[in-house]
């Protein structure tokens, strides 16, 4: 009986309850050594609103973007960006859903570290 609530805990925590996300985030590596390639893949729900996807890596002595276009419900579900030879720090990655007037219409964030690298 407690392994069958157990169980059941988990896949309720796991399964989202009310729906997809409007906008996923995944970073990887979330731990490395610089310079660091980082590969941040944006999971976006389809939306006759979306127009930009903006991808933001930033620290507190780095900062990079990068913005991709969207079609609406026709543009990519999946958006891969690469950020290549990132320094050391805590960086917060953000990615936000734009719609055509500019407005944010969804984001998400997730904090990652590089560690100093060799060369020092």
């Amino acid at each position: 009986m407690r392994l069958a609530l157990l169980l059941a805990g988990i896949f309720m925590t796991v399964a989202p309850v009310g729906g997809s996300e409007p906008l996923t985030l995944k970073v990887s590596p979330m731990q490395s050594f610089a310079p660091a390639n980082l590969y941040i893949r944006v999971s976006i729900e389809p939306s006759e609103n979306n127009r930009v996807v903006t991808i933001v890596a930033e620290s507190e002595d780095y900062f990079r973007s990068s913005d991709v276009a969207l079609e609406g419900e026709e543009g990519p579900r999946t958006v891969l960006v690469q950020f290549r030879s990132v320094p050391e720090g805590r960086y917060e990655i953000r990615g936000a859903v734009g719609d055509a007037q500019g407005r944010e219409v969804a984001s998400t964030r997730q904090n990652i570290f590089v560690l100093p690298g060799n060369d020092r």
